[in-house]
């Protein structure tokens, strides 16, 4: 570990950009550790004891290929810019396939009782000139990783199970770490909603086997009340959607595939002479249809990880806000 970092300070709560100024520094306790986890390299070079409790600094390798290849496949510049125009699917598959992108959750279990994160921050580190944030190089260079390699960093924040200051452990006898792996989203089919009474056949992607009915219970055009935003409007119309899945399913997330209106201007007042003169109204967009195309995804996990949580969602599900009521 490289310790010609004269500034490094870590504190309880604060993310790797924020000020540190007037806030207590950690007492740094080296580790070193290093591990394999649901197929990446993992490192845990220190956690810091404060005041409010500890903090943990993880650093994952990612392969550069595998980087290189999700650049390849959805048109990314070296600079992260995406040359192609994606639906809203495909940045949602993009944002999944993000080799970066590493969900988890670790919890800790010191002298036996068990810790849970309260905050955490991360980001990433690439080689060469396009190594991003000097934040990122300085952890690299602080805890002498290898400059050549891409790195995940994460730094999460556990604050202690007891408030009392004469409870907290004064030594760490044993230190154990729990890591859990996020539920993974994947799309199923997109379809134009049915009228009420009709169903739709879904099925749970990669297991063809896995069929759900979709039955539509209720399709209802609604408004909502919008408080005023300083010289805004905001969309506020919408269809809602009732329905029932048959069997049911513990993770299944529905949501509508249109992206909906932008906010806009308020019309400027007009001295009363200007008001009274007749306008001649031009539409700026199609009349509202009746129906709304909406995307249903399975919140899934593969069986190298861990179930830690997802949701589950049946009843009214709102459409994208639009300008005009369906017909």
């Amino acid at each position: 570990m490289n310790h010609q970092h004269c500034r490094w300070k870590v504190c309880f709560g604060k993310n790797y950009w924020g000020t540190q100024k007037g806030i207590d520094q950690g007492e740094e306790l080296h580790l070193d550790r290093e591990f394999e986890w649901n197929g990446h390299r993992w490192l845990i070079p220190a956690l810091y004891r404060c005041r409010q409790g500890l903090v943990v600094d993880f650093a994952i390798e990612v392969p550069q290929g595998e980087l290189r290849a999700y650049m390849e496949k959805w048109g990314l510049t070296e600079n992260g810019e995406c040359t192609r125009t994606l639906t809203r699917a495909e940045e949602r598959q993009m944002e999944q396939e993000n080799p970066l992108d590493i969900g988890f959750c670790a919890s800790l279990r010191l002298n036996g009782v068990r810790l849970h994160p309260s905050d955490g921050c991360g980001m990433g580190y690439l080689p060469g000139t396009d190594a991003g944030s000097d934040e990122a190089a300085a952890l690299v260079h602080y805890y002498g990783l290898d400059e050549t390699k891409v790195w995940r960093f994460w730094r999460n924040s556990y604050p202690w199970a007891t408030k009392s200051r004469k409870s907290r452990p004064k030594r760490f006898r044993t230190l154990e770490l729990e890591l859990e792996a996020e539920l993974e989203q994947h799309l199923a089919e997109q379809f134009p909603t049915p009228a009420a009474g009709e169903s739709v056949t879904i099925h749970e992607p990669g297991n063809e086997n896995a069929a759900y009915q979709l039955t539509v219970l209720d399709v209802r055009s609604e408004t909502l009340e919008l408080p005023d935003c300083d010289g805004w409007e905001r969309p506020n119309c919408f269809c809602m959607m009732t329905y029932r899945l048959t069997p049911k399913a513990e993770h299944f997330y529905l949501t509508d595939c249109a992206e909906g209106d932008h906010p806009r201007r308020k019309p400027r007042k007009l001295p009363p002479e200007q008001a009274a003169r007749p306008a001649i109204m031009v539409r700026d967009r199609a009349a509202a249809v009746n129906f709304f195309i909406m995307s249903c995804f399975f919140i899934v996990f593969s069986s190298k990880k861990q179930n830690l949580f997802g949701w589950a969602m049946e009843g009214p599900v709102p459409a994208a806000l639009t300008w005009e009521r369906s017909q």
